[in-house]
């Protein structure tokens, strides 16, 4: 079994078998009390990921460029518009993979609630998330969903924070983190708060400062704003270890 990571990590590479370490606050209540559960293990072989390749992807792209160039239009900062596809091909993906539908994520959360409210193992398997409106398994399928199909000039990681925005309670948060080499930015792309009137864009949000892996031991642990790219919104992840 590969060894546990924290929360409030920056993970490049998520591997099969590897259990992420969660909050309590990641799950449901049940009888006024949060469910004593320690985490998930990553089961990434139970879904059908060997079709996803950048070619694919890449592909079908081409076929839709004219909608994502628009997209890219109305962006505050530029951005490659294939990135932005990109990532509506991967939340469009984790929403079916995980059975999820942003529209009814509350019902969703009571199925969820209802299925796990009995036995439930410490480290359930990402698999058994489905239908959920939980970060952390999202998170962490989107990570491999996006480093599959993002071309050599970008990168992605899996982030564990504290986010405190309109579209969550404060408290621990789990997202994708993708960074551009050229222009250095990190933009945070949530899959759990798509633009639902415009299908699967996930919410995308530049960070203040770039959050990559040697900033994470740089800079001082605090909120930074992130502002995401179409509405100018502002949200604060927690980021930074000294």
């Amino acid at each position: 079994m590969v060894q546990g990571v924290n929360r409030v990590e920056y993970i490049d590479e998520l591997v099969e078998g590897q259990q992420i370490i969660t909050q309590t606050s990641a799950f449901p209540m049940h009888d006024g009390k949060l469910l004593p559960k320690n985490g998930i293990t990553l089961d990434f072989s139970s879904f059908p990921l060997e079709s996803i390749s950048l070619f694919r992807c890449a592909e079908k792209y081409l076929q839709h460029k004219e909608i994502f160039d628009e997209w890219a239009k109305i962006a505050i900062v530029p951005i490659d518009p294939y990135l932005i596809f990109a990532g509506a091909t991967m939340t469009a993906t984790i929403h079916k993979l995980l059975d999820y539908d942003p529209k009814n994520a509350e019902i969703h959360d009571k199925n969820y609630e209802e299925k796990f409210n009995e036995e439930y193992p410490q480290y359930p398997k990402l698999s058994e998330f489905k239908g959920a409106a939980l970060c952390t398994p999202q998170a962490a399928l989107g990570t491999v969903i996006m480093q599959k199909i993002l071309p050599k000039e970008y990168y992605c990681a899996y982030l564990g924070t504290e986010i405190k925005s309109k579209y969550s309670e404060p408290g621990k948060h789990s997202c994708v983190l993708v960074g551009d080499l050229n222009s250095l930015n990190t933009f945070i792309m949530e899959s759990t708060w798509p633009h639902i009137e415009h299908g699967t864009v996930p919410r995308i949000a530049l960070t203040e400062v770039p959050f990559t892996k040697e900033n994470l031991n740089k800079l001082p642990q605090k909120f930074y704003t992130a502002t995401e790219i179409f509405t100018d919104e502002k949200a604060e992840y927690l980021f930074g270890r000294k």
